[in-house]
């Protein structure tokens, strides 16, 4: 965390560091994760539809439920999210600033970003 970087050059620097972008499983690792970050800030997780607009997937391919598209497995998409405001093409999955919930958000924004690794870093 700290540094900002866009989505992709965030996955990166997290493959760099030998993990991944953060997967959120359950409420248990969202709380953890939402205590990582500082103030309100945007930070970037391990979700996008990059590959199929409105098909929300982890990057590790386990598909993401939205209101659109429900579907098994946790999923704490903020109040009308995903929606790619005013018609930007908003691909990548963020924890909304000072709202609850996850935001979809043009990836070339540069945010902090949370990696998951079996290994420490």
């Amino acid at each position: 965390m700290g540094t900002l970087l866009n989505w992709e050059d965030a996955r990166k620097n997290c493959a760099k560091l030998g993990g991944q972008l953060a997967i959120i499983r359950n409420q248990a690792e969202n709380d953890a994760a939402l205590r990582l970050r500082v103030g309100n800030e945007y930070i970037w997780l391990g979700g996008s539809d990059k590959k199929g607009e409105g098909n929300w997937k982890w990057i590790n391919n386990v598909k993401i439920s939205t209101y659109f598209k429900p579907r098994s497995g946790y999923s704490n998409w903020g109040v009308g999210q995903p929606d790619n405001y005013q018609g930007i093409n908003q691909d990548c999955l963020t924890f909304w600033d000072s709202r609850p919930g996850w935001d979809d958000a043009d990836c070339s924004s540069k945010f902090p970003s949370i990696c998951e690794t079996t290994k420490p870093v």
